[in-house]
């Protein structure tokens, strides 16, 4: 004796496989997110290593300074008091 198939209707299966797609697109688009998030760390990061790079030559030049970033104009700065 063969056992009736039971099926959801047509709406509500569309409607759980339209939910189900959503969410698995919003996963897909989480995890690009979270990739780009770690590439731009990663930049960041290699970007705060070539500053400290600069400022070391500048220091090896110029002595212990303040700079103005919008001038140019730099200040030596003041020796700590002891």
């Amino acid at each position: 004796m063969a056992t009736k198939v039971k099926k959801l209707t047509k709406e509500e299966l569309e409607k759980l496989q339209l939910t189900v797609n959503k969410l698995t697109r919003s996963k897909q688009t989480l995890g690009e997110m979270e990739y780009q998030k770690n590439q731009m760390i990663s930049s960041i990061m290699g970007l705060e290593a070539e500053v400290k790079i600069v400022q070391q030559e500048l220091e090896e030049k110029y002595g212990q300074v303040t700079i103005d970033l919008n001038t140019g104009e730099y200040q030596e700065m003041a020796e700590p008091a002891e």
